[in-house]
């Protein structure tokens, strides 16, 4: 059990800054189609962001909680 929890805190490690990765792409995906997009391009970009947005803090949120509910059983 000892070492499932290890590797669970592992991968939840492993998943906040994988998530930081992810959410600069999606922002320098949405700038460049501002940027270069055309006005279909800007259109798409800006219904996109607040997704980007949402999308970060429940991924992030779901890390935090998953986190503490190993480390709860952990003990």
């Amino acid at each position: 059990m000892q070492n499932f929890i290890t590797s669970a805190e592992n991968i939840f490690t492993w998943l906040q800054p994988a998530t930081w990765v992810a959410v600069a792409a999606a922002l320098i995906g949405c700038g460049l189609a501002m940027a270069i997009g055309g006005d279909e391009g800007r259109q798409k970009a800006k219904k996109a962001m607040p997704w980007v947005a949402v999308g970060c803090v429940v991924i992030l949120l779901a890390v935090n909680i998953a986190k503490e509910v190993v480390t709860k059983v952990a003990l």
